[in-house]
């Protein structure tokens, strides 16, 4: 009797007890290596797509985030960045993310709607200081579907180093505007001559008639990678390094 009841709590210690995992290790590669650099095994890359199509095929070891989870989602504020970004920042950390991370963003392209430009956006923003963006079909060759990837060693938290330049704020937006708030104001001033509203959008505003429009997808080549022939737009447009460029998307 007591071999039995040794057998049985052995039995149920066994059945207690989680499985070893074990993680392969996947190996991938571009298809056209159109990046600033090439990708290495410290890379952390972020799928920007909609959960579901990240469990059907993603790069291995790849994040799937979305811009969303750091920002508002109720108007009138729907799209700005949270207001604690010490606690955004401190989940990068724990995902593997900090300011010396090399990361590559990775989203639909011209097929999609942006996503990847406005997640690369953020982390720049915050201190990222290496953030390349591309569309997720470059990565083809390495897609993969296993869940049994090991994922990235949590970073030390990190405080976010704002990029101040890449941003606008509502003060200064409203004062280009007339004063009246966003978007709101039945009489808009003349911008100063280094300030220009780039309108990426594509959709009509009460200020369209004041933006340079240029839709962003016009901005990426079918790789999704950034377009050098859309320079000569810019420069159609006025555009140039020297300007104070408000981009609204």
């Amino acid at each position: 009797m007591k071999y039995i009841a040794l057998l049985s709590l052995i039995f149920l210690a066994a059945c207690v007890q989680k499985p070893t995992r074990i993680y392969e290790k996947s190996t991938f590669h571009l298809q056209r290596p159109d990046l600033d650099s090439p990708i290495s095994e410290k890379t952390v890359i972020i799928d920007t797509r909609a959960p579901f199509d990240y469990l059907m095929a993603h790069v291995p070891r790849s994040l799937n985030l979305q811009w969303q989870e750091f920002t508002k989602n109720r108007a009138p504020f729907q799209g700005v960045l949270q207001e604690d970004l010490f606690f955004i920042s401190r989940r990068l950390a724990r995902l593997g993310i900090a300011p010396d991370s090399d990361v590559l963003v990775l989203g639909k392209g011209p097929q999609g709607d942006g996503e990847e430009g406005r997640l690369a956006w953020t982390l720049y923003y915050l201190g990222v200081k290496q953030v390349r963006y591309a569309s997720f079909e470059t990565m083809k060759s390495g897609w993969s579907n296993q869940e049994n990837e090991k994922p990235l060693e949590n970073r030390p938290v990190w405080k976010p180093e704002l990029q101040e330049s890449i941003a606008v704020t509502r003060e200064e937006l409203t004062r280009y505007l007339g004063g009246r708030g966003y978007f709101k104001s039945e009489k808009i001033v003349e911008l100063p001559e280094d300030v220009i509203l780039l309108d990426v959008s594509g959709r009509e505003t009460s200020i369209s008639n004041l933006a340079k429009k240029i839709e962003w997808k016009k901005f990426l080549n079918s790789e999704g990678r950034p377009d050098k022939k859309i320079l000569r737009d810019l420069r159609k447009h006025g555009i140039s390094p020297d300007k104070r460029i408000l981009v609204l998307s």
